[in-house]
């Protein structure tokens, strides 16, 4: 009985070694392109999902809160402001230090640039249900509401006020 368990036990056949060493190259290669990567990219990228949080915060605040928020989109200015809409005061910052401002061009964020709004007012207003308003009437279609860099658009549904993040960004 041994004998016969010897027997089929065996070691690894050398195209399965072979095939790990393979498929372990694959892998690593991968994680070391991953590190390579442009950092322009990554923080638009990065900027344009802290963006998408931003516009669902704003949303949330309105609900829970029961008071309407007003983003502001000042491209002339790489920003964006977060308020409550009647009052015209900041929101706090998710972060919990100061006006909620979002600044773009520097720091974190050097290479990222608002580059557009479908938003006539440049102002968004999220009503007390978290439905989007814009210029006082209840969005009926969906706008891209900021562009960053051309690449990444955060993008509003009507009537739901559901937040999007669209990219066009070419993966190599």
């Amino acid at each position: 009985m041994v004998g016969k368990k010897m027997q089929n036990e065996r070691g690894m056949s050398t195209i399965e070694v072979i095939t790990i060493v393979v498929i372990s190259g694959i892998l690593f290669a991968t994680a070391v392109s991953r590190l390579k990567e442009d950092p322009a990219r990554v923080q638009q990228r990065n900027a344009a999902r802290v963006a998408l949080r931003d516009f669902r915060y704003a949303q949330e605040m309105a609900i829970t809160h029961g008071k309407a928020v007003r983003i502001e989109i000042q491209l002339d200015q790489n920003r964006y402001l977060v308020k409550w809409a009647k009052s015209g005061q900041f929101l706090k910052n998710p972060g919990g230090n100061g006006d909620f401002i979002r600044q773009f061009g520097k720091d974190a964020f050097l290479h990222v640039t608002l580059t557009g709004t479908d938003l006539e007012t440049g102002n968004i207003v999220f009503g007390t249900s978290g439905k989007p308003f814009v210029g006082g009437q209840e969005l009926q279609t969906a706008k891209t509401v900021l562009s960053l860099n051309s690449i990444h658009h955060l993008v509003v549904l009507p009537y739901t006020g559901r937040v999007k993040l669209l990219s066009n960004e070419i993966t190599e």
